[in-house]
């Protein structure tokens, strides 16, 4: 009788910050504070964080910057039993790519830290849309996608995310011409939170808590 080899569990890298006032959440500041700003952040990155990492369908690890904080801080809302590795160096699909390939066995999915809509439904479509394409993306309204993931991240390099025009309407299309060679699936449009008007936009905030 032959048996077959489980298949490799599932990564989930959440990128975040170290959380510290005027380095998270710079344009929300603006109108919020950047004391109410850090707060929201340090918040909601720890919503997110305790609730994913307690589904058992991947493993997690937070992506962390500044590099030489990925191992030392003592920040509550990293949870000391999560996994943590660098982001690395470089544009953001440079950093896509340092950190996916870190997974030498199995998918990956990557997200943002500031996604508050964001479901344990969603990545398991993420991760089911990855059975049968090579790269997953999850687009946000303005152009540019909460959720990148990636089948088989060994066969990526950094020179893929050249000249994408981040953080602009571009990213994803830009994305997307880079990686033609692969197959591409897509799952829900999500947004993160950046300005006063993306925070109000989320019926789900008690906007008034953070104001």
């Amino acid at each position: 009788m032959t048996i077959s080899k489980p298949n490799p569990q599932p990564s989930l890298i959440i990128l975040v910050k170290e959380p510290k006032i005027g380095n998270v959440k710079t344009r929300l500041a603006k109108d919020l504070g950047f004391f109410e700003a850090t707060k929201w952040f340090r918040h909601e990155s720890g919503l997110t964080i305790r609730r994913l990492s307690q589904a058992p369908f991947w493993k997690t690890m937070l992506g962390v910057t500044p590099n030489h904080n990925y191992a030392t801080s003592k920040i509550k809302i990293w949870i000391n039993r999560v996994e943590r590795l660098p982001q690395g160096d470089g544009e953001l699909g440079e950093r896509f790519v340092y950190m996916a390939r870190k997974i030498l066995r199995g998918p990956v999915i990557m997200i943002g830290s500031d996604i508050p809509n964001i479901k344990i439904k969603h990545l398991v479509n993420a991760i089911r849309v990855l059975s049968s394409h090579d790269v997953v993306f999850g687009p946000s309204p303005d152009g540019g996608f909460w959720l990148i993931g990636f089948k088989h991240p060994q066969r990526h390099n950094r020179r893929q995310f050249a000249k994408v025009r981040w953080s602009t309407q571009h990213a994803l299309r830009d994305c997307e011409d880079r990686l033609s060679q692969f197959t591409i699936g897509y799952i829900n449009e999500l947004g993160d939170i950046d300005t006063i008007q993306d925070l109000k936009r989320h019926s789900q905030m008690r906007v008034r808590y953070y104001c």
